[in-house]
C-alpha cells in the first residue's frame, strides 16, 4: 500500500516494528515499544502539522 501511495505522488512514511502483534500501540503502559511508537507519531504529526 505505502508503495502504491508512493508512486501516486502521496507522500508516505512507513515503519515496521517487527515480532509486534496487532495494534500493539494501545499496549504503551505495558510495552516499551508502544510508548516509543506513540512518541513517534507524535513527532512525526509536530513535524507536518508544526
Amino acid at each position: 500500500l505505502a508503495e502504491r501511495a508512493k508512486s501516486a505522488g502521496v507522500d508516505v512514511t512507513l515503519e515496521v516494528w517487527d515480532e509486534m502483534i496487532h495494534v500493539w500501540q494501545l499496549f504503551y503502559q505495558m510495552l516499551p515499544e508502544g510508548a516509543q511508537a506513540l512518541d513517534r507519531i507524535g513527532e512525526y504529526l509536530v513535524e507536518k502539522w508544526g
